[in-house]
């Protein structure tokens, strides 16, 4: 069928029926790493970041991540200051030094749980819904809206051990719409 081989760094590389002298050739590629972030500082319960491999800061914004810190992993998602607070509103581009990690944590909860060069990966699995309200550790409580009685329940940590949370919307309470 083919011929494999290993690299040193422990690619591998597979040839598979070479075809016909001249005939076009077809490159199928993958990492052998994983890029995501670095928290570089932790900042009023939220967290600066550098990228680890080719990142385009651009799709960045409300992007769901995983926290991966000493005490385990937590869920936050990419945010950045809104352009009417960020200054002299000079350049809105969207960079990274620019962006920050929403962890929903109060400010002293963040600072016991997350320290420079902690690694920040995507999250792709589910997306918690909790509310402002949190308990005395300033974990917000989780809202259950689904196939229950809707109510916002202490649970966030205890969910996540469980089901893997890679994100968090907030809720106001209000049904008003814009």
């Amino acid at each position: 069928m083919g011929e494999v081989t290993r690299t040193p760094l422990g690619s591998l590389l597979c040839c598979v029926n070479e075809g016909k002298e001249g005939a076009p050739h077809l490159l199928l590629e993958a990492h052998l790493d994983q890029i995501g972030f670095i928290v570089t500082r932790v900042e009023e319960g939220f967290l600066r970041f550098s990228k680890v491999g080719g990142i385009d800061a651009r799709w960045l914004p409300a992007t769901p991540v995983v926290i991966h810190a000493e005490k385990g992993d937590y869920p936050g998602i990419v945010t950045s200051v809104p352009p009417h607070l960020a200054g002299d509103g000079a350049d809105h581009s969207i960079k990274i030094e620019n962006l920050l990690i929403d962890t929903g944590f109060t400010a002293e909860t963040a600072a016991k749980l997350f320290a420079p060069g902690d690694i920040v990966t995507f999250g792709s699995r589910h997306v918690g819904i909790i509310s402002d309200k949190r308990n005395r550790d300033g974990i917000p409580y989780l809202i259950h809206n689904g196939g229950q009685p809707r109510r916002e329940e202490d649970a966030l940590l205890r969910c996540h051990r469980n089901h893997p949370i890679s994100g968090h919307f907030r809720w106001n309470g209000g049904t008003e719409t814009n």
